[in-house]
């Protein structure tokens, strides 16, 4: 006897499995049916985006105007800072409609009456850790490209240490 090749054993395989497909016709129905009813589901549970244009700085999002809560526990420049330019963008954007409260408990009483969606929260250290970050980027010796000159001015280590924490919690 002849050995079959590798084809013409899976061709006989492919040939047995849609003979029984074609007698179990609940079968050939749901194999059929399923995908078309998934397909549709899936429509309705993740409806299109949008497109984003970057260079017009739309977002795009299914869900606009999504009503948040902003408790800002922080009163320091740069968390004042970000938060105007978030409610500002949020406003242009009708991304979401921002609702300022002032402590936690306040904005969770809300979420739990359904009038908000969602909490965004400014921690109370929330300057100084930016104003850290900043001073610890600032610090770190970078990468020089220039040659070092002999007749360069240094200043006093005390005194860049000062100008960098002034700069950094002044940003």
């Amino acid at each position: 006897m002849a050995k079959a090749s590798a084809w013409a054993v899976a061709v006989g395989i492919a040939r047995r499995d849609l003979l029984d497909l074609w007698r179990a016709k609940m079968l050939l129905f749901f194999f059929i049916l399923m995908p078309l009813l998934l397909m549709t589901m899936f429509g309705f549970i993740y409806p299109p985006v949008p497109k984003s244009n970057p260079s017009t700085g739309n977002i795009g999002t299914a869900f606009s105007n999504l009503p948040v809560a902003l408790v800002q526990m922080d009163d320091g420049q740069t968390a004042n800072s970000v938060a105007a330019q978030f409610i500002q963008i949020s406003a242009q954007q009708g991304l979401f409609k921002i609702s300022e409260i002032a402590s936690y408990p306040a904005a969770r009483d809300q979420i739990v009456e359904g009038n908000i969606k969602g909490i965004i929260i400014i921690p109370q250290s929330f300057s100084d850790a930016i104003a850290a970050v900043r001073r610890a980027l600032w610090s770190a010796p970078g990468f020089s490209m220039s040659r070092h000159r002999a007749d360069s001015v240094k200043i006093p280590t005390a005194l860049m240490e000062r100008l960098t924490d002034a700069l950094c919690y002044a940003a």
